[in-house]
Protein backbone atom coordinates (compact mmCIF):
# COMPACT_ATOMS: atom_id res chain seq x y z
CA UNK A 1 0.00 0.00 0.00
CA UNK A 2 2.64 2.50 0.72
CA UNK A 3 4.31 2.01 -2.92
CA UNK A 4 1.07 2.38 -4.36
CA UNK A 5 1.05 6.08 -2.51
CA UNK A 6 4.13 6.40 -3.26
CA UNK A 7 3.89 5.58 -7.25
CA UNK A 8 0.78 8.24 -6.75
CA UNK A 9 3.01 11.21 -5.14
CA UNK A 10 5.69 10.91 -7.73
CA UNK A 11 2.82 10.60 -10.44
CA UNK A 12 1.32 13.99 -9.18
CA UNK A 13 4.45 15.58 -8.01
CA UNK A 14 5.66 15.39 -11.67
CA UNK A 15 2.66 16.49 -13.46
CA UNK A 16 2.31 19.48 -12.01
CA UNK A 17 5.86 20.48 -11.32
CA UNK A 18 7.58 19.03 -14.09
CA UNK A 19 5.02 18.15 -16.73
CA UNK A 20 6.21 14.77 -16.98
CA UNK A 21 3.76 11.90 -15.03
CA UNK A 22 5.27 9.01 -14.68
CA UNK A 23 4.94 6.55 -17.12
CA UNK A 24 2.72 3.92 -16.40
CA UNK A 25 0.89 4.69 -13.50
CA UNK A 26 -2.30 4.72 -14.02
CA UNK A 27 -2.00 1.14 -15.11
CA UNK A 28 -0.40 0.53 -12.35
CA UNK A 29 -2.55 1.73 -10.04
CA UNK A 30 -5.97 0.51 -11.74
CA UNK A 31 -5.03 -2.99 -11.94
CA UNK A 32 -3.29 -2.95 -8.22
CA UNK A 33 -6.61 -2.21 -6.62
CA UNK A 34 -8.41 -4.38 -8.44
CA UNK A 35 -5.99 -6.71 -7.49
CA UNK A 36 -5.94 -5.44 -3.64
CA UNK A 37 -9.66 -6.03 -3.82
CA UNK A 38 -10.00 -9.49 -5.24
CA UNK A 39 -7.24 -11.14 -3.10
CA UNK A 40 -8.92 -9.70 0.11
CA UNK A 41 -11.99 -11.43 -0.95
CA UNK A 42 -11.38 -14.70 0.24
CA UNK A 43 -9.59 -14.04 3.63
CA UNK A 44 -13.18 -11.63 4.31
CA UNK A 45 -15.29 -14.66 3.65
CA UNK A 46 -13.59 -16.97 5.15
CA UNK A 47 -13.33 -14.74 8.95
CA UNK A 48 -17.15 -14.29 7.83
CA UNK A 49 -16.13 -10.36 7.64
CA UNK A 50 -18.53 -9.62 4.43
CA UNK A 51 -20.62 -6.71 5.56
CA UNK A 52 -24.42 -6.96 4.55
CA UNK A 53 -27.22 -4.46 4.61
CA UNK A 54 -30.36 -5.91 6.29
CA UNK A 55 -32.38 -2.78 6.27
CA UNK A 56 -34.95 -4.18 3.71
CA UNK A 57 -35.14 -7.52 5.32
CA UNK A 58 -35.94 -6.40 8.72
CA UNK A 59 -38.63 -4.24 7.32
CA UNK A 60 -40.67 -6.97 5.40
CA UNK A 61 -41.89 -10.41 6.23
CA UNK A 62 -40.26 -13.58 5.50
CA UNK A 63 -42.59 -13.81 2.40
CA UNK A 64 -41.57 -10.48 0.83
CA UNK A 65 -38.21 -11.60 1.15
CA UNK A 66 -38.07 -14.24 -1.23
CA UNK A 67 -40.53 -12.11 -3.53
CA UNK A 68 -37.52 -9.33 -3.57
CA UNK A 69 -34.88 -12.16 -3.81
CA UNK A 70 -36.93 -13.32 -7.57
CA UNK A 71 -37.45 -10.18 -8.22
CA UNK A 72 -33.55 -9.12 -8.15
CA UNK A 73 -32.88 -12.59 -10.67
CA UNK A 74 -35.16 -11.65 -12.85
CA UNK A 75 -34.17 -8.06 -13.25
CA UNK A 76 -30.38 -8.65 -12.67
CA UNK A 77 -29.59 -12.18 -14.88
CA UNK A 78 -31.82 -10.70 -18.40
CA UNK A 79 -29.86 -7.31 -17.56
CA UNK A 80 -26.51 -8.29 -17.48
CA UNK A 81 -26.90 -11.37 -19.94
CA UNK A 82 -27.55 -8.52 -22.44
CA UNK A 83 -24.90 -6.03 -21.29
CA UNK A 84 -22.05 -8.10 -20.73
CA UNK A 85 -21.41 -9.17 -24.50
CA UNK A 86 -21.98 -5.36 -25.22
CA UNK A 87 -18.66 -5.13 -22.51
CA UNK A 88 -16.89 -7.88 -23.84
CA UNK A 89 -15.99 -6.25 -27.70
Amino acid sequence: MLALALIIFVDVSGRYLFSMPLLGATEIIKNSVVSITFLQIPLAIYRGGMIRTTLIYDMVGPNWIMILGVAIVVLLVPGLASWLPGRML
